[in-house]
């Protein structure tokens, strides 16, 4: 069950409002890394920038008024244009010509022709960007960007891994980056990238701030939400209280002028939110507000240097999150709520550099250290009612170290026709953890009346030494090579490669291949590709494996006890239970696409695509030693929780992109997809119904929806106002009917009524309406006091969250035995 509930939100933060950006690129298209860029006013240099390897940049806090931006870059000639920066961000693709020619160099927006015949594989029309001043005007849930841009990513992509998020390109996690320090977020650019381990489908790629190097750069902003402005809740006999403050602040400035620079970002969250128990227990129905409060704190430091040959980067990100009462509500009284608390360090050091004036090579180190813990430790059961209720104390107890390092080298040239990019990278990860989960025992009933009898199901209850080492190391290589054959047709293709200590399969070879065509003068691109992707398989596997092996961690079932088991019969342990894996490889998604490109008008393009996936060697869990005609194959264990390769999926979908400018003030991105997935698993430790027959397993996947339509837009409206929202519409998901018994007796009360196939039920259509309205106001400016004064650089912004109330049904109940069967 879940609430969704129309809010406000005030926020105030100064800061400037407008961004210059754009990509440069050369004769051919491509794009030109290390390009120097100047922005200049009357004459002064008001700042300056570098490109990325995709040809990228970004100035940023750019007030209004007149400047001539100036770029250059080595064996091709400079080139000059005139901007005015006025009410909105600029977009720029800038053209440069070798040295040597005399054509005029043309600078023109995104609907330049060269843009529209461009046909490099990073330049795909279906993908999305996110800059910075998009992100400021969308609503976005808790302030987390992060939410609104994965809602363009493909569910069936992100496979049983979920969304796979790379900040400054290294893959983490972005938990600890503030959310006002996100520069640009990116999804899906170039689809079949080597360097990448995910599809770009379920790729988000985060890039941070960057320092000034000129002017010394800061901003405040405060943010509050309230229950006060809350609408009604579906759920709840009254209205949950909830208590929102988000605080943020960052500072940048030179270190040395024009050539290194910091900056910093701190942000606190305290928010006191409540959780509603809408359960049924023996005294009738339970609703109930439970508070939920949560802190967090996080920091992000940075320092840049730029030299003729190295741009030098050093970053540290510190988290810190406490949380109460976590996993009450819905059917989990209030009891079941326990504490959460996560602590993450992270510092990367990065050198790109330049050699020979063509070969581009960026070298990453980062160091992580993370802490979890989750729950405490019990020493009293809980009772788990199927379909009405969970009390008692929470069984779930786990403390997880984690110390990690990362280092990788990507390094990329131009060879006549040839672009290559090659590189490799390795992950040593070192994990400690504590699990005590199920140390208090829970006993299970298949419904009210059976607790009313005082007869359950089962009884399980975990003990022994919960303290154990493991440790995970990958490495990976890869090479790419995009070919230009002849003009409007390039081909990219390559080889990954992958291996991962703690799994026996070496055979992770991912070969992928793609090309973009372009026929003639016509603003048509035709896209299409295939390749292979392993996932990865997580420690906690192995970890485990290695727990609960019978002798270190014994968990004991019993089966069809009364309640509360008395000490005698306790006494009379089972068999232990027990978790192993067989032939264990890594899952693998193979996918292929084709898809037809075209600005329909001037900054606008459309992109219709079909895409297939496929994945194979997916994990699942099943009872090996489940009985056969009522005797267990092995009698010295009860339960034996296999973890095993042996899961598929199947997925196909067709989505078409639109995004572009309707006039100079209205900034759109929209994507609608028809897909069907199916598949027979729902996760690695989630055992099947049937141990003996996975036919009935096959159905809808748990995040299929035929339908899904998301957009974004963004409005510059006159005197100071700025309109942002996002919109998502959905058909509902399918869950799963059991019977709340255990029919079969193999210890897991998930069977399902005779012919029914996993997910056979089907909820009721998502809508969801989010809206921002911003008043951009001039106030004096307390640093970087020589810009302009017309500037804005003041905002108050008000959010409205699910703004039509529409009550969306998730997590439905599909015990068959329980009063909420089929409700949300």
């Amino acid at each position: 069950m879940t609430r969704l509930v129309s809010i406000l939100v005030l926020s105030v933060a100064l800061h400037a409002q407008h961004t210059v950006r754009g990509t440069v690129i050369d004769a051919t298209g491509a794009p030109v890394a290390k390009a120097k860029l100047t922005l200049v006013r009357d004459g002064i240099t008001d700042s300056a920038a570098v490109t990325a390897s995709d040809g990228g940049f970004t100035f940023s806090a750019v007030a209004d008024g007149a400047y001539k931006l100036r770029a250059e870059a080595k064996k091709l000639a400079p080139v000059e244009k005139k901007l005015k920066v006025s009410g909105g961000p600029v977009t720029l693709e800038i053209q440069l010509q070798v040295a040597v020619q005399t054509e005029s160099v043309t600078v023109a927006a995104s609907s330049s022709k060269v843009a529209e015949q461009a046909v490099s594989a990073d330049r795909n029309a279906d993908r999305l960007n996110f800059e910075e001043e998009f992100l400021d005007a969308i609503p976005a849930p808790g302030g987390n960007a992060l939410s609104v841009a994965a809602g363009f990513l493909s569910p069936s992509a992100q496979g049983g891994e979920g969304v796979n998020i790379t900040v400054d390109g290294v893959e983490t996690s972005a938990s600890a980056m503030p959310a006002s320090a996100i520069r640009r977020i990116r999804v899906n650019r170039n689809p079949y990238a080597l360097q990448f381990r995910r599809p770009g489908k379920a790729r988000l790629e985060v890039y941070g701030q960057e320092g000034s190097l000129k002017r010394w750069r800061g901003a405040f902003g405060v943010s509050a939400r309230n229950s006060v402005l809350d609408a009604r809740n579906a759920f709840a006999a009254t209205r949950p209280g909830l208590s929102r403050e988000l605080m943020d602040f960052n500072l940048s400035g030179p270190v040395t002028r024009q050539k290194s620079s910091f900056y910093i970002n701190a942000e606190h969250l305290r928010n006191n939110e409540n959780t509603v128990v809408n359960a049924r227990v023996p005294a009738g129905p339970l609703v109930q507000n439970v508070p939920v409060p949560e802190r967090r704190t996080r920091f992000l430091g940075r320092y840049e240097s730029q030299g003729e040959i190295h741009q030098l980067q050093l970053q540290f990100s510190l988290l810190r999150q406490n949380e109460e009462n976590r996993g009450a509500g819905g059917l989990k009284l209030a009891e079941q709520g326990a504490p959460s608390a996560e602590r993450a360090q992270r510092a990367q050091f990065s050198d790109r550099a330049l050699f020979f004036g063509k070969l581009l090579n960026d070298f990453r180190f980062v160091a992580q250290k993370e802490e979890t813990e989750r729950g405490l430790t019990a020493s009293q059961p809980a009772i788990v009612v199927h379909g009405a209720f969970t009390g008692g104390p929470a069984q779930t107890y786990r403390l997880r170290n984690e110390n990690s390092v990362r280092v990788q080298n990507y390094a990329s040239m131009a060879i006549g026709r040839h672009t290559l990019r090659f590189g490799v990278e390795a992950r040593p990860a070192f994990f400690h953890s504590v699990e005590r989960t199920n140390f208090g025992g829970t006993y299970e009933f298949a419904g009210l009346d059976a607790f009313g009898t005082r007869q359950a199901l089962l009884f399980r209850i975990t003990q022994g030494d919960p303290a154990i080492g493991t440790a995970q190391h990958e490495t990976a290589g890869f090479v790419q090579d995009e070919f230009l054959l002849f003009h409007g047709l390039q081909l990219t293709y390559g080889l990954r490669y992958a291996w991962q200590s703690d799994v026996p399969d070496t055979n992770n070879f991912a070969p992928r291949i793609g090309f973009a065509y372009s026929p003639g003068k016509s603003k048509f691109v035709i896209r299409g590709g295939a390749g292979v992707f392993h996932e990865r398989v997580t420690e906690d596997v192995n970890r485990r494996v290695a727990l609960f092996d019978g002798v270190r961690l014994r968990e004991s079932i019993f089966q069809n006890v009364s309640y509360p088991l008395s000490g005698a019969g306790a006494g009379l342990l089972p068999p232990p239970s027990v978790t192993r894996t067989f032939h264990l490889v890594s899952p693998v998604l193979t996918m292929a696409s084709l898809g037809v490109e075209r600005e329909v008008w001037k900054r606008n393009t459309l992109a219709v695509e079909y895409q297939l996936l496929r994945g194979r060697h997916l994990l699942r869990s099943r009872n090996a030693n489940a009985p056969v005609n009522g005797v267990r194959p092995d009698g010295g264990v009860l339960q034996v929780r296999q973890v095993e390769s042996s899961a598929s999926m199947n997925s196909g979908a067709m989505t078409v992109t639109w995004r572009g400018n309707v006039g100079k003030r209205l900034t759109a991105m929209a994507q609608y997809a028809l897909s069907e997935t199916k598949d027979d698993t729902v996760g690695a430790f989630e055992l099947t119904a049937d141990a003996y027959d996975s036919r009935p397993e096959w159905g809808r996947s748990n995040y299929d929806q035929r339908h899904r339509l998301n957009a974004t837009a963004m409005v510059e409206l006159p005197m100071g106002i700025r309109a942002g929202s996002f919109v998502s519409l959905a058909s509902g998901m399918p869950y799963n009917v059991t019977t709340g018994r255990d029919g079969n007796g193999d210890t897991v009360v998930n069977d399902r009524p005779n012919g029914v196939s996993r997910n056979s039920g089907q909820g009721p259509g998502l809508v969801t309406v989010d809206l921002r309205l911003t008043k951009l106001f001039r106030a004096p400016r307390i640093l970087d006091r020589g810009k302009a004064h017309t500037s804005r650089n003041v905002e108050l912004s008000i959010d409205a969250f699910n703004f039509f109330n529409h009550t969306n049904l998730e997590n439905f109940v599909g015990v068959q035995t329980s009063a909420f069967f089929g409700v949300g």
